[in-house]
């Protein structure tokens, strides 16, 4: 089914473009997350034109956005699936480059980078691990592949944990400086929405791979979208 859809995109000159505007997302958003998240650990020089970066990224998501609503206009299509799994992709990598900037503004608020404080080895584990997403979850969406898609979701449970572990530890426990628990606390939650909108996109992916109309949505930011944990229950049913 996924493959079909990828095709039909294909033959159509606008969702081509999308297509093409979406890797290009891809690409982006994994560049500002891993230089936000290498200078939020060890206080390495991000890239030149950084805000520069992140105001293409809002564009480019912008424009996908535009152009499926000139593609439905002009073609009056009735069944808008494509179009709304583009469409929240869009969405979803515009959040990984807000999150990117929320982890890049969490250094000033350290002594020290924090991949030399307390949490450091969580961090230095997590923070790669959610870089493997980004292609992982491109070839989930474009390549059909369902293994691919898997990593993604099984990987985000594991990332998700983690990321609660780290809070509720540092709010029981003593020792840091408040600013660096809160920046700590911050910077968990901004890992995790990354890694979620991730697998938001591969839980797409994964749906799309199957009959849509016999999979159950979830309403996120307004939009109905397919619901991994739905998709692992039908996968236990059968």
């Amino acid at each position: 089914m996924l493959r079909e859809i990828i095709e039909s995109w294909r033959s159509d000159g606008l969702m081509a473009e999308v297509e093409g505007d979406i890797r290009k997302l891809f690409r982006l958003g994994e560049e500002l997350y891993t230089e936000s998240y290498l200078d939020l650990l060890h206080q390495e020089e991000t890239g030149a034109g950084l805000e520069d970066r992140f105001a293409r990224l809002k564009s480019l998501a912008a424009g996908v956005r535009r152009k499926i609503a000139e593609h439905l206009n002009v073609s009056g299509c009735r069944d808008v699936r494509r179009e709304l799994l583009l469409f929240g992709i869009a969405d979803d990598m515009e959040l990984i480059g807000d999150s990117s900037r929320n982890i890049l503004q969490l250094t000033g608020l350290l002594r020290i980078p924090l991949g030399e404080g307390n949490n450091c080895d969580r961090f230095r584990i997590m923070a790669p691990r959610i870089k493997g997403f980004f292609a992982r979850a491109e070839r989930a969406l474009f390549e059909s592949d369902e293994e691919d898609a898997g990593e993604v979701i099984e990987g985000h449970l594991g990332v998700n944990r983690e990321c609660e572990r780290i809070q509720y530890e540092l709010m029981q426990g003593e020792g840091l400086a408040t600013s660096e628990a809160v920046a700590c606390i911050l910077a968990a939650r901004s890992f995790r929405r990354v890694s979620a909108c991730l697998e938001k996109v591969a839980s797409a992916a994964v749906g799309a791979s199957h009959d849509p109309s016999s999979l159950p949505t979830v309403e996120r930011g307004g939009l109905m979208v397919y619901s991994s944990s739905h998709l692992r229950q039908m996968e236990e049913e059968e």
